[in-house]
């Protein structure tokens, strides 16, 4: 019986001592399971975090550009693009050197740099600048007829979300953001699996397509200006102008990057000419929300970059999907090709249903941004 009994508890012993490892390993494996679910939901948080940004700028170029140039002062808005241009070599250079870490320290340090230039150098509205000289300041307010009052004006929630031109302007972004989304985040991506590029020596390739956004939006944006000054065209015209070059014709190129996939050099050309023509934003998706509601304009586009942000989300679904099992040529073909779909598909409907127009519920309350008087200040000049 005694040893019956102890024959059991060294069966028990090493049965213990068997089960401890992999029930330790269970432990630590969910352990590290939930540490990175919380790890990416504060990266998700911090990225998200920075979509404020865009509406902040919005609503300042509101107040301080005038009509007519309107689309030179949405050109700062693609200091994005140029630090997502610089940040691909830039980040090769410093994780072949320094490390990857290193990648994270010098991008964080450079834009902790912009945002104490942005707090101690940007001001809200012209009056509150204390350095800009009489004629500055009666420029501007010439040209946007500047009434200032005490009261914010209060914002019109059911007009805005029952706004046929609104609703269109969301859907325009979303072609828009859909696009550049493929072309930013899996441009790289399709050069390197199915085209076979090395991006580790050529990491200049990955920043063609951001490079001639630049270029092109340099350009498109003094092209709008210079319409709209000329009044040539009314501003709905004007607009809907602009979505051709912004959308119409980065979809004709985005179809040839899965069509000339057998011609990699000529395929990566369409693909930086896709996301340069799709520059033209400046002067369609991007200005529309200040001639629709000067007063609204950063809130107005804060609602629609965050819904086409959500909608462009589902393309990286949709290329983890077609590429699971296959990730050749045919595949991202289809990928191509459905991009392509999505930006003729919201420029139609921006066609029929969008429009320059101010809209009446912009001067619901009290004023701050009231009627476009750039005629008159086309007369008065700035003292430089």
């Amino acid at each position: 019986m005694l040893n019956r009994c102890q024959n059991k508890h060294k069966l028990f012993k090493n049965t213990h001592r068997k089960n401890e490892r992999p029930v330790l390993l269970v432990f630590i494996g969910m352990y590290m399971n939930h540490l990175m679910r919380t790890i990416f939901m504060y990266i998700h948080v911090l990225l998200s975090a920075q979509g404020a940004m865009y509406s902040a700028t919005h609503a300042a170029i509101a107040h301080w550009s005038p009509p007519n140039e309107k689309s030179k002062f949405l050109w700062c808005t693609i200091g994005g693009t140029f630090g997502t241009m610089v940040a691909f070599p830039l980040c090769g250079a410093i994780l072949n050197f320094l490390g990857w870490q290193a990648a994270f320290y010098v991008t964080s340090g450079l834009m902790l740099i912009v945002c104490l230039a942005w707090s101690l150098f940007m001001y809200n509205t012209p009056q509150e600048h204390p350095q800009i000289t009489q004629d500055e300041l009666q420029y501007i307010q010439n040209a946007n007829g500047y009434i200032s009052k005490n009261r914010k004006p209060k914002f019109p929630v059911k007009k805005v979300f029952t706004s046929v031109p609104v609703i269109a302007l969301v859907i325009l972004q979303i072609g828009d953001v859909w696009g550049l989304f493929l072309a930013a985040n899996y441009g790289p991506k399709f050069m390197k699996e199915a085209l076979g590029f090395d991006l580790l020596s050529t990491g200049g390739l990955a920043a063609l397509p951001h490079m001639s956004r630049l270029i092109f939006w340099t350009i498109f944006s003094a092209v709008t200006d210079s319409i709209h000054a000329m009044k040539l065209m009314s501003i709905t015209r004007l607009r809907k102008t602009m979505t051709i070059f912004s959308h119409l014709v980065p979809a004709i190129f985005l179809f040839l990057v899965g069509e000339l996939g057998c011609m990699p050099y000529i395929s990566i050309m369409c693909l930086v000419l896709c996301l340069g023509f799709n520059g033209a934003a400046v002067g369609s998706c991007l200005a529309n929300p200040h001639d629709l509601t000067p007063n609204f304009a950063g809130t107005i586009f804060g609602i629609q970059n965050g819904v086409a942000s959500i909608f462009s989300a589902m393309s990286g679904f949709i290329v983890g999907a077609i590429t699971k099992e296959k990730n050749g040529l045919a595949e991202w073909k289809i990928i191509w090709e459905t991009g392509a779909a999505v930006y003729i598909f919201t420029a139609i409907l921006f066609f029929m249903w969008g429009t320059g127009e101010r809209q009446e519920w912009n001067d619901s309350g009290d004023s701050t941004v009231p009627e476009d008087n750039s005629k008159a200040a086309s007369q008065q000049t700035p003292e430089t």
